[in-house]
C-alpha cells in the first residue's frame, strides 16, 4: 500500500477541479459556444479523474507529472478544431489567464485568498497564484486548484524556474518542523528540525525546504517580523518575575495567554510565529534565570 504523503486525496483533487470547470462553463460560455465544446471535450469526467490520479501520484511521490490529454485522440473522437499541439496548449493556458482570472467570476481571487499567507515562505501576505507544475509544460493542469499555490510577491519574483517544496505535504501541515531558540536578551534564531522526519522521504523534504529557505533568506525575515512577539513575551515574563510569580506559575501564565493566538496562527500557517511562542516555553527556564 502506497503511503499518503500529502494532505489531499485523488477524490478531493478531482472534485476541486470539476467545481472550477463547472464555474468556468456557467459564468461565461453558452452551451453551444466553441469554448464550451472544447472544455467539455478536454475535461470529461474520465479525463479529469485520470488527471487527478496522475497529479496525486506526482505530488505524493515528488515526481514529474504525467500528462493525460492526447490532442490526436481528441481530434479523432470529437469535432474539435485544434489545428496543432500549440493551439491545444494555448487554449488550456488561456483558460487560466483569461477565463479563471476574469473579474466577474472571482475564481482566481477566491483561490488566491484561500490562504492569507504565502504557502512557500509562510511569512508574507499572498499576492498571486503560482502553478506548482508549470502551466507551460503541464498545461492541462492550468486550472486545477490543487496545482495553484497562494504565493507572495517576493517568492513569486525569486522562484523563477525553481521547483519549491509542495506546501501541502503532511509533514509540513503542523509547525513541528520549525524550531526557534529564544534568549532572555530578546535575540532568537530559527532552524528546521530533522527530528520530526519519520523516514528518508520526509528527511529529503526537510533538506529541500532548508535549501529553499536559504535561497529565500526567509529566516532573516522571520527574525525581523517576529521581534515584536519576542519583545512582548520577554517583557511579560520579566514583569511576572518582578511581581513575585514563581517560575512554573509564570510559565503556565505565558503558555495559557498564547494558546488562542497559536490556534489562529496555525490556521493562517504562520508557523514561524508559533515556533517563537513554542521556543519561549522550551527555553523558559534559561530565560527566567537570566532575567
Amino acid at each position: 500500500m502506497i503511503m499518503n504523503n500529502i494532505s489531499i486525496d485523488e477524490k478531493t483533487i478531482k472534485t476541486n477541479a470539476q467545481n472550477v470547470i463547472l464555474e468556468l462553463l456557467t459564468n461565461k460560455h453558452t452551451k453551444k459556444s466553441k469554448t464550451t465544446i472544447r472544455i467539455k471535450t478536454i475535461y470529461t469526467e474520465d479525463s479529469v479523474s485520470k488527471m487527478a490520479t496522475n497529479l496525486f501520484k506526482a505530488l505524493n511521490n515528488r515526481q514529474p507529472y504525467e500528462p493525460v490529454s492526447d490532442i490526436f485522440k481528441i481530434k479523432d473522437d470529437n469535432d474539435v478544431d485544434f489545428e496543432n499541439d500549440k493551439a491545444f496548449k494555448d487554449f488550456c493556458i488561456n483558460l487560466f489567464t483569461d477565463d479563471l482570472r476574469r473579474k466577474n467570476n472571482n475564481i482566481y481571487d477566491r483561490l488566491k485568498l484561500s490562504k492569507n499567507i504565502c504557502q512557500f515562505c509562510h511569512g508574507k501576505p499572498t499576492n498571486a497564484l503560482d502553478h506548482y507544475f508549470d502551466k507551460k509544460d503541464s498545461y492541462e493542469l492550468a486550472i486545477f486548484p490543487d496545482n495553484l499555490i497562494p504565493i507572495c510577491t517576493d517568492c513569486n519574483s525569486k522562484k523563477g524556474t525553481r521547483t519549491f517544496v509542495y506546501p501541502y505535504l503532511l509533514i509540513l501541515q503542523s509547525p513541528n518542523w520549525l524550531e526557534c531558540t529564544v534568549n532572555a536578551n530578546k535575540t532568537f534564531a530559527f532552524s528546521i528540525s530533522k527530528n520530526v522526519a519519520k523516514n528518508s522521504f520526509e528527511n529529503k523534504i526537510l533538506t529541500d525546504l532548508q535549501s529553499q529557505f536559504d535561497y529565500l533568506n526567509i529566516f532573516s525575515y522571520y527574525v525581523t517580523s517576529g521581534q515584536a512577539i519576542v519583545t512582548e513575551n520577554i517583557s511579560a515574563i520579566n514583569q511576572l518575575k518582578r511581581l513575585g510569580f514563581k517560575k512554573e506559575a509564570a510559565k503556565d501564565f505565558i503558555e495559557n495567554n498564547n494558546r488562542e493566538t497559536k490556534k489562529i496562527l496555525l490556521q493562517n500557517t504562520e508557523f514561524y510565529k508559533i515556533a517563537i511562542l513554542n521556543g519561549i516555553i522550551s527555553n523558559f527556564d534559561a530565560i527566567w534565570t537570566k532575567l
